[in-house]
């Protein structure tokens, strides 16, 4: 397994053989100011699946998108694309 991905204690969100998913987002939390917009958020995508984000109007999905790409720093939890901080793969953008 990835040594990173060892240090960010993911345990359980890696693929079967110890290569991490591909995008993990573990206890995720995002606010603005006193809203918080996500709360506790955690999952994991790995190669090959396919996944929908639906909700209501208010219910966090652009904010959720803006967290992944970089745009808002998140107050609390980590997310990690190849086992690798997010901020890691600014260079590939």
């Amino acid at each position: 397994m990835n040594e990173k991905l060892k240090n960010h204690n993911l345990k359980g969100y890696e693929l079967k053989g110890g290569e991490p998913a591909r995008l993990d987002v573990y206890r995720l939390s995002v606010s603005y100011g006193n809203y918080n917009a996500l709360d506790n958020i955690t999952f994991s995508i790995n190669h090959g699946e396919r996944v929908a984000v639906i909700g209501p109007n208010g219910a966090g999905k652009s904010t959720l998108f803006k967290a992944l790409i970089g745009l808002i720093s998140p107050f609390k939890g980590k997310i990690l694309i190849h086992g690798q901080p997010l901020g890691y793969h600014f260079d590939c953008v």
